[in-house]
């Protein structure tokens, strides 16, 4: 008898809308699901979608996005003609979620879209989904959630011909390997129990022994304390002049930000260079008049001009100067992936 005991903690929520696509949680079942569907006539496309009695009409086979394929014994699923999703016979799953080209015009540009890969993993795998910071987790458990790393997409030459691209690394696509059983809860007001719609459409399983067969979390950027205590004391004087310009004119953000252009600031700073800290305290006494009135400004964006809202605006100037104020290092594995720091480290990745 199992000890666990399902309860609506469990019901773990979908990622968008995306309607008449399968559950496929093993590599039988997708198998079965690959054999079911018929191709279209004169080609080899299968769409995946079906309908709740397992059938397929006209309207599922015009959803030409999503479809299903089985080669060298791996079933894989494809959103765009992209594989997203694939189960290989010995009983894992890989997912990978790549940018994708599109033609405007006459040239290729690229785009990647995060929602649609949750939304599409999340009906096929009964999982949740999320995007935080433009990382893609899936939840197969309500307190475990895997990162699918982001593969960037095939490139393209001038021509428009000729596609350049590589195979993804071993830790370029999330893989994994688990068993998935279906809750076992009552009807819930005369509804659907395989779907409790309230707040969405939920999950209609939960996966049980789930185990990543390789390491998919990302670094994260964390402030560097030793550092950091050194490289503030290069802005403090500079901080406390801006204070006290501010209260003399009583944080009047009208007066004190008229003259402020951050894009003057931009174009002070030298492009891809990590500022030691003696010379970001040159920089801060010589180009002080010009700094003023553009701390003001971002520090006007914080709602209210306040002296925390000023310190808080050096503090983000600092930031970007001074790469060794963060240091990078692994998160940790199950756990929701939050990055805020990395859009300080831009200047150093053009």
């Amino acid at each position: 008898m199992r000890k666990y005991k399902d309860s609506r903690d469990d019901l773990r929520s979908y990622y968008g809308q995306i309607s008449d696509l399968p559950t496929l949680t093993n590599y039988d079942d997708a198998l079965m699901h690959y054999h079911k569907i018929k191709p279209l006539r004169g080609s080899e496309v299968r769409p995946m979608c079906i309908g709740e009695d397992g059938s397929q009409e006209t309207r599922h086979r015009r959803k030409k996005h999503f479809t299903i394929d089985y080669r060298n014994e791996v079933v894989t699923c494809s959103v765009d003609d992209t594989p997203t999703i694939m189960f290989h016979k010995d009983g894992s799953i890989e997912i990978q979620y790549t940018g994708l080209p599109y033609r405007w015009g006459s040239s290729f540009r690229y785009y990647s879209n995060p929602t649609r890969i949750c939304d599409f993993a999340s009906h096929i795998l009964d999982v949740g989904a999320q995007v935080i910071d433009g990382v893609v987790h899936l939840s197969f458990r309500k307190d475990y959630h895997l990162v699918v790393p982001y593969i960037p997409p095939p490139r393209y030459e001038d021509d428009g011909n000729t596609v350049i691209c590589r195979l993804p690394g071993e830790n370029e696509r999330l893989k994994v390997r688990g068993k998935w059983r279906r809750l076992d809860l009552p009807a819930y007001e005369d509804r659907n129990p395989d779907y409790w719609w309230g707040y969405g459409w939920h999950c209609k399983g939960i996966w049980e022994e789930i185990t990543q067969l390789n390491t998919t979390a990302p670094k994260v950027l964390r402030v560097n304390k030793e550092v950091a205590t050194q490289a503030r004391r290069t802005m403090r004087s500079l901080t406390k002049d801006c204070i006290r310009i501010a209260k003399l004119v009583n944080f009047d953000s009208k007066t004190l930000t008229q003259n402020a252009d951050s894009r003057e600031w931009d174009l002070m700073l030298k492009e891809g260079h990590d500022y030691s800290l003696a010379e970001i305290e040159k920089l801060f006494e010589d180009k002080r008049e010009q700094l003023v009135p553009i701390i003001f400004g971002k520090a006007n964006c914080y709602d209210v001009l306040t002296a925390a809202a000023i310190r808080e605006a050096a503090l983000d100037i600092l930031k970007e100067m001074h790469k060794d104020y963060f240091v990078e290092i692994n998160s940790p594995e199950g756990v929701k992936v939050s990055d805020p720091n990395r859009r300080y480290w831009a200047r150093y990745c053009k």
